[in-house]
């Protein structure tokens, strides 16, 4: 969950936009959204589709940035993120 949470939160902050934008884009409560980047709340499937449309990204790439903050050890730091992303500057 703390994976996708990251995932989440770094595709947001690609987008520009604050976690309240976000969730007033896909109908959800903020803390919900600031649960879900935290890793405490689960994200139920038609919850992914609502988010990805706001952030105008498909569901397969917040997968792919959730599997890049994966490792043998947990979580990686957003450093490790930003180094595989093609399109960090």
């Amino acid at each position: 969950m703390r994976a996708f949470g990251l995932a989440l939160k770094y595709h947001r902050q690609a987008s520009g936009l604050s976690q309240e934008a976000l969730a007033e884009l896909c109908g959800l409560h903020r803390t919900y959204v600031g649960g879900i980047e935290r890793g405490e709340r689960n994200l139920g499937l038609l919850n992914i589709f609502a988010v990805c449309d706001a952030l105008t990204i498909a569901p397969e790439a917040i997968f792919r940035t959730t599997s890049l903050f994966l490792n043998d050890e947990g979580v990686r730091p957003d450093e490790l993120l930003r180094k595989n992303d093609p399109n960090a500057s």
